[in-house]
């Protein structure tokens, strides 16, 4: 990363925040008397969308040497992300109904 102070503090304020956000979402997902989400974990996936909203606002035109991606290499990232969500859907509720 670039050495500017501004870009040091975030990443500094990522690594803060992350930590008691990685531990509220394990607890969220493998403890089944928490039914929510911890602040931490709800204040990181709140500034994760803005900062892609804000990557989204300023690429166009940020990078022209590069070119466009190939159909077969979007298609192919399509295709991967349409399985594994498909795949992590089925998967966790197969364990719901297997718990019941």
């Amino acid at each position: 990363p670039p050495p500017h102070p501004l870009v040091v503090g975030r990443l500094a304020l990522w690594v803060f925040f992350s930590v008691p956000a990685c531990a509220e979402f394990y607890t969220f997902v493998t403890n089944e008397k928490v039914k929510k989400m911890g602040t931490m974990c709800w204040l990181c996936l709140a500034i994760l969308s803005l900062e892609m909203l804000v990557w989204v606002k300023f690429l166009p035109g940020q990078f022209p040497h590069l070119k466009e991606h190939p159909p077969v290499v979007v298609w192919s990232w399509i295709v991967f992300l349409v399985v594994s969500v498909v795949w992590s859907i089925c998967f966790f509720w197969y364990i719901k109904s297997k718990d019941k």
